[in-house]
């Protein structure tokens, strides 16, 4: 027999768990035996009765639809003999009700116990409930959070649905989803999600949940609204149980204006980039008008404009022209309709431009009387709203860039125009630079022009050589896939390739025979002269290098240094080859013209090599074509 302090605790712990929730006689017995000699409320423990006790304990209880004991302290002693114990017991019972109140009370219980037949056996007790005056947090009467959880669902400002969990449809809904959707509440308990989103987000919906098995998620879709509007939410669905009933909670957030907000963030971001590379391109392109092209091109596209051009002013302002044009469809925009328009026919138009105004138009037909003219011109085009932005040059109007039919102009921000009004600013910097390189290409094509002239007016036989050399070498260059850029440089080499002639004595450049040993030196120096003249001259591109190689040959056979293949550069391979051509074509002090056959047949003998044999390929090409029948050539 075990009469240990041990043993009595567990006789104590059995005691409290071997009664169900909903046993009220038991729970009674469990609280107040029949045996019990005090219990009470409070300090005085008799003062309120066994029977007051009783009755408050037969009300709550017949409501409780769970309960569970919780021991916070249990002390115990047996007696000396092992015949009789006293246990001390202190803890809280958890019920809940199903009304929604929550019954927490607090209990004291001493326990006398004997033993019998081996059995711990209750003989009587002492207990007590503190009273609410005493301890208010942990009070015996109910507390009502059912109204606290309805106050919540009512007043939140997430939509929340209850949802059947087989069907999806409606069990209950609160205010805010009331709201969101516009229906009363009778309308929306009577619908099912299926008719309150669109048919993408109501599959994804039953996708997860009914295929895939998920009790909680969230995904973006959109609400179908009563009125027929579609507004962006997030939803977030989760299998629930209510009162021992299966179903599911649906919390619906309107995040239309976050959505908003993040696509135009994103088209911010979007269109700073676009405005960044474009910028780059016509800064940086050699070929101005292409770049313009480009940009345009990338305007059109990303604003959904019709159309995107450029008009300038010319003659001090007087006059406007399309200057660049980008059409989404070819064939809309005819640009000899806008040429040589008189300013002072738009005077309210050039004037809002001449005061730095981006002008945004979104319903062309109702534009004022002060537009005058303009508001004729754009209505006989047919158009409904049109974006211009101004840029200027030294601080005077210089032209515009515009956007006709731009469908989102009224989303256009104050930001997408300063970003415009940037491009813009780039755009008057490329035409500045452009307009400064081509006041300096004319001024440099003339110095070449008379330095190429001087040459050959010391060496009369070979007049117009350079002329024909620089020709064909820019013809070889594009066949060999020289761009614009390139090609000028190789054109202006072969103008001064013959450069260093100018120290050579005009009677040896004359001379109708043979050379001496020591005349041929002078000659062969002129490659050396001529790199000597144009080195410190700060062209563009490689002259100087091309025009003191071009007498060198892949073998290493030629002059002055003997280079050999690779260590040649391109531009001077190709003038060597124009060299030979028109050389041989042309008539000498010392012999008449060989002709181009021959001419030909001496670059087929020495392809690879003398002379390079893409450069080679070239210029039998051009043969083919006819150039040696045109001008400068025939």
């Amino acid at each position: 027999m075990d009469s240990s302090k041990n043993s009595v605790e567990e006789a104590v712990y059995r005691f409290f768990h071997r009664y169900s929730a909903r046993d009220l006689k038991g729970v009674l017995e469990c609280f107040i035996p029949d045996e019990g000699r005090y219990v009470g409320t409070g300090v005085d423990e008799g003062g309120a009765g066994i029977e007051g006790i009783r009755a408050m304990m037969e009300r709550d209880f017949n409501s409780t639809s769970s309960m569970k004991i919780v021991i916070e302290d249990l002390w115990s002693r047996v007696s000396e003999d092992g015949k009789s114990a006293c246990a001390f017991v202190r803890g809280r019972m958890h019920a809940s009700l199903v009304d929604g109140h929550l019954l927490v009370p607090r209990f004291r219980k001493t326990m006398f116990l004997e033993l019998h037949d081996g059995r711990w056996l209750q003989s009587h007790s002492h207990m007590s409930f503190p009273c609410m005056e005493q301890d208010e947090k942990s009070s015996f009467p109910a507390v009502n959070l059912k109204g606290r959880y309805d106050l919540l669902f009512s007043r939140t400002i997430d939509s929340i649905l209850f949802l059947s969990p087989h069907t999806l449809d409606v069990i209950e809904a609160n205010h805010a989803a009331r709201s969101l959707w516009g229906f009363s509440k009778e309308e929306l308990e009577d619908l099912s999600l299926k008719d309150l989103t669109d048919e993408e987000t109501f599959l994804r919906v039953t996708q997860l949940l009914f295929e895939e098995g998920s009790p909680m998620f969230s995904l973006e879709g959109f609400a179908l609204r009563g009125d027929g509007r579609e507004l962006e939410v997030e939803i977030s669905l989760e299998r629930v149980s209510v009162a021992g009933l299966s179903s599911c909670l649906c919390i619906v957030r309107d995040i239309s204006d976050r959505k908003k907000q993040e696509r135009a963030l994103l088209r911010r971001l979007e269109f700073e980039k676009l405005i960044s590379s474009l910028s780059s391109r016509v800064l940086l392109k050699e070929d101005l008008d292409e770049a313009i092209e480009f940009a345009l091109a990338g305007l059109g596209n990303f604003s959904g404009a019709r159309s995107c051009y450029i008009f300038q002013f010319f003659d001090r302002g007087a006059r406007r022209c399309m200057t660049h044009c980008w059409e989404k469809v070819k064939g809309t925009v005819e640009r000899s309709h806008f040429q040589d328009f008189p300013s002072h026919d738009f005077e309210y138009f050039v004037g809002r431009l001449k005061a730095g105004d981006s002008i945004v138009i979104d319903d062309v037909p109702a534009m004022g009387d002060e537009w005058g003219l303009q508001r004729e011109l754009l209505q006989r085009q047919g158009l409904k709203s049109f974006v211009v932005v101004p840029f200027f040059v030294s601080g005077k109007l210089k032209g515009y860039l515009g956007f006709d039919d731009v469908w989102d102009s009224r989303d256009w921000t104050p930001e997408d125009l300063v970003l415009l009004q940037a491009f813009c600013d780039v755009l008057s910097q490329a035409m500045v630079k452009r307009e400064g390189e081509a006041r300096l290409r004319k001024t440099m094509n003339s110095s070449i022009e008379v330095l190429s002239r001087a040459v050959e007016q010391r060496d009369l036989f070979t007049s117009g050589h350079q002329k024909r050399v620089s020709s064909l070498a820019e013809a070889i260059g594009v066949k060999l896939g020289f761009d614009p850029y390139r090609a000028e440089g190789i054109r202006i080499a072969g103008l001064l390739h013959d450069i260093g002639k100018i120290n050579v004595p005009a009677e040896i450049l004359n001379k109708p025979g043979p050379l001496s040993a020591l005349e041929y030196q002078l000659v062969q120096r002129h490659p050396e002269i001529g790199r000597d003249i144009l080195g410190d001259v700060h062209f563009p591109w490689p002259i100087a290098e091309a025009v003191l190689q071009h007498h060198e040959r892949l073998d290493g056979s030629g002059y002055p240094q003997g280079l050999a293949g690779d260590a040649i550069s391109l531009d001077a391979r190709i003038l060597g080859v124009a060299d030979v051509v028109e050389a041989m074509c042309s008539h000498r002090p010392y012999r008449p013209s060989l002709g181009l056959d021959i001419a030909l047949d001496e670059l087929r003998k020495n392809r690879g090599g003398l002379y390079d044999p893409h450069v080679v390929d070239a210029c039998f090409q051009l043969a083919e074509e006819g150039f040696f029948s045109e001008p400068p050539f025939a």
